[in-house]
């Protein structure tokens, strides 16, 4: 019994360990943003997959609904690390009302070139992205769970990109991916503030 534990055990550590996350920063950062002052985060694009079936009307108004609360706590979170960074971080308010007086709605946004939001924004460059998600983070995760759910079932709850985009050149300069799991954290904010913690350590800015 103790040697099917330990078996157990390392099987989900080694789930763990590959294909959490993976990082990208262009090689032309520096010189790509030495005029950065202001960035924006807008909304993402989010793809829902549940459990159960969902009309094409409810999974885009689900899908809004995540990206609304990915946007606002990824934007919370960020400014409340902007000093270490010497960037400034539009605030969550800001970009919605600037957007919403433009005639851009999430829909259209996802359509827009992040030159163009860039512009309308008035910043430099824009955090843009997608999650695919098979539960719904925003009303919050069940935090309990098994051994036997990290093996037999998968843990994995969704997927989420972080791109931050040159707002005049519209290069990629840095991405973010992480897949998240039961352990990443419980409702969109603490999942968001833990996955900031690590990528804050590859967050290309700095004084």
């Amino acid at each position: 019994m103790k040697s099917s534990h330990t078996i157990i055990l390392l099987l989900a550590l080694t789930s763990f360990s590959f294909g959490q996350k993976s990082t990208f920063l262009h090689p032309n950062f520096e010189q790509l943003s030495k005029h950065h002052t202001t960035i924006a985060i807008v909304p993402f694009e989010v793809d829902i997959e549940l459990d159960h079936p969902l009309s094409e009307l409810k999974r885009r108004q689900l899908a809004e609904e995540e990206s609304l609360a990915i946007q606002r706590e990824l934007s919370y979170s960020l400014m409340e690390q902007q000093n270490q960074w010497g960037i400034r971080i539009q605030a969550f308010n800001q970009t919605r009302s600037l957007m919403k007086s433009s005639g851009i709605d999430y829909r259209s946004s996802l359509i827009t070139d992040s030159k163009k939001l860039a512009e309308i924004l008035g910043v430099d460059a824009v955090i843009r992205g997608s999650a695919s998600l098979n539960v719904l983070i925003s009303e919050g995760i069940n935090e309990q769970f098994s051994w036997i759910d990290l093996t037999i079932l998968s843990p994995d709850f969704g997927r989420i990109t972080l791109k931050l985009v040159d707002g005049i050149s519209e290069k990629l300069l840095w991405r973010y991916e992480k897949v998240m799991d039961r352990t990443t954290g419980k409702n969109t904010r603490e999942l968001i503030e833990k996955m900031m913690k690590q990528a804050s350590r590859n967050f290309p800015y700095s004084k």
